[in-house]
């Protein structure tokens, strides 16, 4: 009966593995997949940035070689991770301390790739694989680097019954645009094309003239954007009442006004005197109010000319402090080159001094074996000599 009741069982346990078997034929082991992020991974010159990519279904990688490459140049190695342990020796120089792996992550897969303080020549296609896996299993990431800085407005000066501003804003990655808003967000058109330019390490500068009208607010936006690394700086100016031209036509027209009462009045004289035979008296009345008319006209002139001369040194300091505020930013601009430079050349420094203590360290190694080596022998001509003196 026992027979009987076991064979049903064995049955079933060998129709079990036969298709397990089955199964393990169609879905072979190379069917894990190596994912990266379809979407471009965007990133700022100077930051840490991560490029996704792991392994699916979830797969440890602690065990497996993982391999990460630029394609697109010369020198293709990014970082190598084998046996447990980063395996850097043939990487390019370029990427020398700044990238690494999550060690942690590597059991569940994620094989991502970090690289530290991004530079603008790091933007391009990047490939991870796991060569233990099929080689067409490769997944490829983009990186998009850009650089962005704040605009500056700077109030040139009147110009007819409004006043010209000039925006500026260097180091720019990729090529920026400028616009230039009213206090309602609407776009105000601009004194010509935005003029571009780029410096020695591939940066763009833009700058650009608006000339706007007298309004409550008076408030105006600089604004410089980047669609590509979706980067936008704006910078906002209240421009004060000062700065507009003030109109002259008041003092014009008391002028013509003070003229024209001259002629006037000259003329009502000489009229009355030849009417009326006006006495000396009256005339020399007559005489000085005309006098005084003049000397009013004189004056308003006078007060043009200044008002003229007031306009002219406005502008005058307003073209200074401009200049002052460029040669700022350019000085930016080069102290911040200039750190970028010590602080490759700090890295440089330390990776120096790493290896100098890494070769010194061996040759402690290698001076501590000698040693040993000799205390051996010294012992062993130790021994031989007693033996030789027994004998």
């Amino acid at each position: 009966m026992a027979y009987y009741w076991i064979r049903p069982v064995v049955r079933v346990v060998l129709s079990e593995l036969v298709f397990c078997m089955l199964m393990a034929l169609l879905n072979p082991a190379d069917t894990v997949q190596v994912v990266g992020q379809a979407d471009p991974v965007i990133a700022l010159v100077g930051d840490d940035v991560i490029l996704p990519c792991s392994l699916s279904p979830m797969t440890s990688a602690k065990d497996q070689s993982v391999n990460w490459l630029r394609p697109e140049i010369i020198l293709k190695e990014v970082h190598f991770y084998s046996d447990g342990r980063d395996s850097n020796a043939d990487q390019n120089l370029a990427y020398r301390g700044r990238t690494s792996l999550f060690k942690e992550e590597l059991k569940n897969g994620n094989i991502s790739l970090k690289m530290s303080n991004v530079k603008i020549s790091d933007a391009g296609n990047y490939s991870c694989y796991v060569p233990t896996l099929d080689k067409e299993q490769k997944a490829t990431i983009e990186l998009t680097v850009g650089a962005v800085s704040q605009p500056v407005i700077s109030i040139m000066g009147p110009k007819d019954d409004g006043v010209v501003l000039k925006c500026e804003s260097g180091g720019w990655y990729p090529e920026p645009k400028m616009t230039w808003l009213n206090n309602n967000g609407s776009i105000l058109p601009s004194d010509g094309p935005t003029e571009t330019q780029t410096d020695s390490a591939g940066r763009y500068s833009v700058r650009g003239e608006v000339t706007i009208q007298k309004t409550d607010s008076n408030k105006v936006t600089c604004r410089v954007n980047q669609q590509q690394i979706n980067k936008i700086k704006e910078t906002e100016i209240n421009v004060p009442d000062e700065a507009f031209a003030k109109s002259h036509g008041g003092l014009i027209a008391g002028v013509i006004i003070a003229v024209l009462v001259a002629v006037v009045a000259g003329g009502i004289g000489v009229f009355m005197w030849r009417k009326k035979k006006l006495t000396k008296k009256q005339l020399e009345e007559k005489e000085i109010t005309v006098l005084k008319l003049v000397k009013d006209k004189e004056e308003l002139v006078e007060v043009c000319i200044n008002k003229e001369e007031e306009k002219k040194l406005t502008k005058k300091q307003l073209e200074e402090k401009e200049i002052t505020v460029v040669e700022l930013v350019k000085e930016k601009e080069e102290l911040e080159v200039v750190c970028i430079k010590n602080e490759e050349e700090k890295k440089k420094l330390e990776n120096k001094l790493k290896e100098q203590i890494l070769k010194t360290e061996q040759e402690k190694k290698v001076k501590q074996q000698l040693e040993d080596q000799e205390m051996q022998l010294k012992q062993q001509l130790v021994e031989k000599g007693k033996w030789a003196v027994v004998v």
